[in-house]
Parts: structure tokens; sequence; C-alpha cells
């Protein structure tokens, strides 16, 4: 019970995202096409991310802003522009498979280990044919 309560509070808590760094964070910073707004340091990035906090103060849209900024800047102004959807899914999904194919790899082989029956030295009480050729081979030396 006290956990259920727990998780209430922390839902409860929870910041709601900021519309102007969740715009800033999917438009380029158009000086460099580098790095997103969000992240980048110049005085047209500074502008632009004043620009988008007082447009979304005065009650404009998110997406009106975006398409403004598009017709100034053109669609390359778009951090994912061109892609189907967050990239992050992508890394995950390599990530995920990678390790579910080492696990595969590792199983076959412990298998294959175990189902390998052990060879043990065995040493035979019957000299072999070399052995009592270097033991011929050593008489005739002395």
């Amino acid at each position: 019970m006290r956990y259920l309560v727990l998780a209430l509070l922390v839902a409860c808590s929870a910041e709601r995202p900021d519309p102007a760094h969740e715009l800033e964070t999917h438009l380029m910073a158009p000086c460099c096409w580098r790095q997103t707004l969000a992240d980048h340091e110049s005085p047209l990035a500074n502008e632009l991310r004043g620009e988008i906090r007082q447009r979304l103060a005065a009650g404009e849209v998110a997406d009106a802003i975006d398409a403004d900024l598009v017709d100034r800047y053109g669609a390359r102004i778009h951090a994912l522009e061109g892609t189907t959807g967050d990239p992050r899914i992508l890394i995950g999904g390599v990530t995920v498979a990678a390790v579910v194919f080492g696990l595969g790899v590792l199983f076959l082989v412990l298998r294959r280990a175990r189902a390998t029956p052990r060879r043990d030295a065995v040493v035979s009480e019957e000299p072999d044919e070399l052995a009592l050729r270097l033991d011929d081979e050593l008489a005739r030396v002395d």
C-alpha cells in the first residue's frame, strides 16, 4: 500500500513538459545546422529561443511557430527531418537485438560444452611404438 501511495505522489508531482523546450529540441540551429536550438549557444540560437518563448507566452500554438520557422529557414530546420520517428527507438531496437543474439550464442556455446564428453588424458600401461623405439636408440647411444 505504501508503494502505491508513493507511486501516485511521484506521478502527481512530475513536472509538465515545457512546450518551448520540446519545440527547441525538435528544431536545428540555423546558424550551423549541427545542434538543436535547445543545445546550441550562439546569438541566433538565443534569439530564436527567446522568440519561441515569447510567442508561446502570447498564446501562439507551437505548430504555428514551427510552420513560421520552416517558412523562414526551410524544412532543414527540423532536427528529425526525413526520419519516421525518434532515432532512439532504432538504437534501442538494435541494442536489444544485439543482446538477444549474444545470449543466443552464449547459450549455444555452453550447451555444446556441456554435451561434449570430456577427454581426459588416458595413460596406457603398454608402451607405444615410438616410446619403444626411443628406448632402443637411447640404449645404443650408451
